[in-house]
């Protein structure tokens, strides 16, 4: 079926949560540990280990340094 094309948006790659926290997961072994990712963007360290275990969900703060922003999309 093909999608009707609109006058407004831009295309773009969707992620999902887990996706998400594979890139987070990335992020965090460039920088050796949780604790000094969490350092490094000025984070509590024990939110970032509750972002990766999905007690809570990826902030904002997060997606930002792991370059990424919010984004809505159609269900």
């Amino acid at each position: 079926m093909n999608a009707k094309r609109t006058s407004f948006g831009r295309p773009g790659i969707i992620l999902e949560e887990e996706d998400v926290i594979r890139l987070l997961r990335v992020e965090i072994k460039k920088d050796g540990s949780q604790s000094a990712f969490a350092r490094r963007v000025s984070v509590e360290r024990t939110n970032v280990n509750a972002m990766l275990s999905g007690r809570i969900p990826v902030s904002k703060v997060i997606a930002n340094a792991i370059g990424l922003r919010r984004t809505f999309t159609p269900k």
